[in-house]
């Protein structure tokens, strides 16, 4: 991993613990999106309950995730660490928590992106230099910077619960209903990122791709 794509991603872990307090439950919930786009398993699973944890072990959650490699897991990841998230309702009542975020994420289909990314070929990219690895993540960093990267917006609903006194993610894995923050790679598809509810039926995080 390049420094600036490293340096993007810590930047956007810190928050969990800025100003030296504990991270409410939009934190975390902002958190966990972050994690999903970026098909970081590691990261996701951090933040998820130990009443799921009990009903799934973090093997078979690791399977169920994208793997990203390489500059399309960098930039992903740089990517995901410029999601924002507007709270709509937080609703707390003692240790569980409902809360709706607005959150907007780079569009990483979008013309722009996907030119500069070499429309997600990962043997193209892979063939790279590490200056040109630099060159694209300096340029990510800029389009952010100057409001240029394009952006959807969409509304989420993340149920959570207080264990040990922190907030963690309840996917409600026992009952088999999820509701999930959605983003994904399909190697034969270009990007595609979104915020959408899966169906009743779904009994993962789901992901999805277009062309």
């Amino acid at each position: 991993m390049t420094r600036a794509f490293g340096c993007g991603l810590v930047a956007a872990s810190l928050l969990l613990v800025a100003c030296g307090r504990a991270a409410g439950p939009e934190d975390v919930a902002l958190e966990y999106g972050r994690a999903i786009y970026a098909s970081d398993a590691e990261a996701a699973w951090r933040l998820i309950s130990e009443a799921d944890r009990q009903v799934k072990d973090k093997p078979t959650f690791r399977r169920q995730q994208q793997a990203l490699q390489g500059l399309t897991r960098d930039a992903v990841r740089q990517l995901a660490g410029y999601i924002t998230a507007t709270p709509v309702t937080t609703t707390i009542a003692g240790d569980r928590a409902s809360v709706t975020l607005r959150f907007r994420l780079p569009d990483a289909n979008a013309p722009t992106v996907r030119t500069l990314m070499l429309d997600w070929d990962e043997k193209r990219l892979a063939e790279l230099s590490a200056g040109a690895h630099e060159r694209l993540a300096a340029r990510l960093g800029d389009l952010h910077a100057r409001a240029e990267l394009p952006t959807i917006e969409g509304d989420e609903t993340i149920e959570l619960v207080r264990e040990y006194g922190r907030w963690h993610v309840f996917l409600n894995w026992a009952g088999g209903v999820r509701v999930a923050f959605t983003a994904s790679v399909d190697p034969a598809l270009p990007l595609d990122v979104n915020v959408r509810r899966p169906p009743p039926s779904s009994h993962r995080e789901s992901a999805c791709a277009s062309p």
